[in-house]
């Protein structure tokens, strides 16, 4: 895991540098977000092992409801405008989470609607995959997301935007959380703030 994260740190640099940044068609986007599950809405399904009347090994499964849990992410994507109010980009990023506490990759698509191009404002969904760092978390599906990009700050090379979002987040889990039970799966359905840039 460790290799994929090396390649993506030393290659992304020369990735842009090899790009064109004269060329209107492609822009490029840093943000920083904090999500935070609605509430009841941060959820972790599990099984439960038990022996039954017969004395056999069985299981159920239950349901745990976290405690609202900030979840830090970073993403970067690299946009290609299809017409002037459409785009279509790939997105890395790192998310962290702290119910329970593990870190894991980000890899996917975003898609964008562009509003009048003087405001540099758009919509915005993506829909991306989780790559482990740690046992706790599998490669699983990862995050589905809408949101609003809305600049704050517009200059020649660079703009500031405040990001707002919806999201739904999931993946399965490794290792047991609670103590030794069977894990499954964690949910998230959070509203976002952040900060991005666009270059």
């Amino acid at each position: 895991m460790k290799n994929i994260l090396y390649i993506a740190v030393f290659l992304l640099p020369s990735m842009l540098l090899a790009q064109d940044f004269f060329d209107e068609r492609w822009f490029f986007q840093a943000s920083a977000n904090l999500n935070i599950p609605r509430k009841e809405k941060a959820t972790y399904t599990y099984g439960v092992h038990f022996i039954d009347h017969l004395g056999r090994d069985a299981s159920y499964g239950k349901e745990h409801k976290f405690k609202e849990k900030v979840i830090y992410s970073t993403d970067f994507s690299a946009n290609y405008l299809l017409t002037h109010s459409f785009a279509v980009g790939g997105i890395v990023g790192i998310h962290h989470f702290r119910a329970p506490v593990t870190t894991a990759l980000k890899a996917g698509i975003v898609v964008r609607g562009m509003l009048p191009q003087a405001s540099y404002a758009d919509i915005y969904g993506q829909l991306s995959g989780f790559i482990p760092l740690s046992k706790q978390v599998k490669a699983s599906f990862g995050e589905a997301k809408i949101g609003l990009s809305i600049p704050i700050a517009v200059e020649d090379a660079f703009t500031v935007s405040v990001l707002i979002d919806a999201s739904y987040t999931s993946f399965e889990v490794g290792k047991p959380i609670l103590a030794d039970e069977i894990p499954d799966t964690v949910e998230y359905r959070t509203l976002g703030i952040g900060f991005g840039i666009r270059f």
